[in-house]
């Protein structure tokens, strides 16, 4: 994960007008994760390296988690009522249709 790593915001591989154009709509972007406190900023000359904040990433992982148990469990039971509702619609001569054993 890059919680903690740097990661480089501007300078790099962009040139010209094209980075001046990509510059504004990246700025605005950053800012609001930013605001949102999910990244921290600082000024290193033209870079502008911003990290990850862990806490508020770890509170939406926590989140997800317990969704995502919640979810398993109404799928799991949702499984168990669809096999029921199969069985039952199944006829009883399907089931039952074995091949009679031929005496020999």
């Amino acid at each position: 994960m890059l919680i903690g790593q740097e990661i480089t915001v501007l300078g790099g591989g962009i040139g010209g007008f094209a980075a001046a154009a990509a510059l504004a709509a990246r700025g605005a972007r950053v800012k609001v994760l930013e605001q949102a406190g999910l990244i921290t900023r600082r000024i290193d000359g033209t870079r502008r390296p911003c990290r990850l904040a862990g806490a508020p990433l770890e509170e939406v992982e926590a989140w997800l988690n317990g969704l995502r148990t919640m979810l398993e469990a109404r799928y799991s039971r949702l499984d168990d009522v669809l096999a029921e509702m199969q069985a039952e619609a199944t006829p009883p001569s399907k089931l039952s249709r074995a091949k009679p054993e031929q005496e020999t």
